[in-house]
């Protein structure tokens, strides 16, 4: 018997198979990618737990916002006006390095894993049934953990330099070839957001590599914050080998991940950058960015045959 479609065409209708034509708009990739990120992002930052560990970030930039109040406040303590521009740039590293050893943690615990769950919990079956494209589920995951680390890093350093543009005004003594002019806040601010997003985005694509290699979530963390230790015993044998101002020291990941702040604010440095500093800065770089490519390389061959059942490893 033959099914005659209704004189209304953009009518719903039932076919023999039991499902109604579709007449809505077509999401965008961008739409699905947006959407998948921000599922994913809620994921990392699901309870209260998570939350707190996020908000350790302020701690060291709320710390320093009390010793640039003391510096700058009582006599005893004053800050040369000449070294002001250093001062500022000294807070600003120090954090900065604090940050990026939490940020490594949060990565190690939170953020490596969640590929190695969700082979687990055969939750890409789920994802991959769903108008998704495989390579978004990377990128998704990846946006997800660079978001979230980069935040953490970036919002304590703009505090941070909030924090010293009310103690030291609109021009710092003794800074770069910015000084004269109003380009010092903002170079710190665009230096400050460039590093936190490029050390995110690096220990993102590193940390879900290790999830894909170990699959077991109980053993990413591991295999990530073990490799991370290991480069910091290298780099100590390193430079006992050699001097301790040696590239060796670029061997340390952690280390390495401070580059890109090194690198942005040496244009309103106080004196010229030292050629060992920038090299040491360009090797660090160098390592992350070939460890980056290696990782989503893994990340690619990975999501070209992914595990859909449930504990397939």
């Amino acid at each position: 018997m033959s099914t005659q479609l209704p004189a209304d065409k953009s009518a719903s209708f039932v076919r023999p198979a039991g499902f109604s034509a579709w007449h809505g708009g077509q999401a965008t990739d961008a739409a699905r990618l947006g959407g998948l990120v921000a599922v994913f992002l809620r994921d990392l930052r699901r309870g209260l737990l998570r939350i707190l560990l996020w908000l350790v970030f302020l701690l060291p930039p709320l710390g320093l916002a009390v010793y640039v109040w003391v510096r700058t406040q009582v006599d005893a303590f004053a800050i040369p006006q000449a070294e002001q521009a250093s001062f500022i740039l000294q807070n600003l590293s120090l954090s900065f390095r604090i940050g990026l050893a939490w940020a490594l943690l949060l990565q190690v615990g939170l953020v490596a894993p969640t590929i190695a769950r969700d082979i687990r919990l055969g939750a890409l079956l789920l994802y991959f049934s769903r108008p998704v494209r495989r390579r978004h589920y990377l990128i998704g995951r990846t946006l997800a953990g660079t978001i979230m680390v980069g935040l953490g890093l970036a919002i304590p350093l703009l505090f941070l330099v909030l924090v010293h543009l009310v103690a030291f005004g609109l021009q710092p003594v003794g800074a770069g070839p910015a000084v004269a002019s109003w380009a010092f806040w903002p170079i710190a601010c665009v230096g400050v957001l460039l590093a936190s997003a490029v050390a995110a985005l690096l220990s993102s694509i590193a940390g879900l590599a290790c999830g894909v290699l170990a699959r077991n979530p109980g053993l990413v963390p591991l295999l990530y914050g073990g490799s991370i230790l290991g480069s910091v015993g290298l780099s100590w044998v390193g430079q006992l080998i050699w001097v301790r101002n040696s590239l060796a020291r670029s061997v340390d990941l952690h280390h390495a991940l401070e580059a890109p702040l090194t690198l942005a604010l040496r244009f309103v440095d106080t004196a010229e950058t030292p050629k060992f500093v920038l090299l040491d800065a360009g090797a660090g770089i160098a390592v992350w960015a070939a460890l980056a490519v290696l990782s989503w390389m893994t990340l690619e061959r990975f999501i070209n045959d992914p595990p859909l059942g449930r504990g397939r490893s």
